[in-house]
């Protein structure tokens, strides 16, 4: 008896559940574009002010401060030989991204109060 090959059906995968129509994934943003056209770029410049402070102002100094000084730091990467600057530097850095955090927060609610 001679073997028959079986075809092999494979279905793309979908990332949503077929009766979904997939339009209507995309029509809430565009949607919520149309009901205030402003909202892109005030999510924009919330975007750019905390998350780039976070991802570049807090975020390293915290990491470097953990690697130098934390429980489980090595004694060869506590000394400041890689990048210069100490405990100082680091806590100056961490401070002036957290102070515009702050100050950016502070005008946004002073203005949002205004407004109201």
């Amino acid at each position: 008896m001679p073997r028959t090959r079986r075809s092999l059906h494979l279905r793309a995968h979908t990332p949503c559940d077929p009766g979904i129509p997939r339009d209507s994934l995309a029509s809430y943003g565009r949607y919520a574009a149309q009901y205030d056209s402003d909202l892109f770029f005030t999510a924009l410049d919330y975007c750019g002010v905390y998350g780039i402070l976070v991802l570049f102002g807090l975020l390293p100094a915290a990491m470097a401060w953990t690697q130098r000084y934390g429980r489980d730091a090595s004694p060869a990467l506590s000394d400041d030989a890689m990048v210069p600057g100490g405990r100082g530097t680091l806590g100056a850095i961490a401070a002036v991204a957290a102070s515009i955090i702050g100050l950016e927060t502070l005008e946004r609610l002073a203005g949002a109060a205004g407004a109201a």
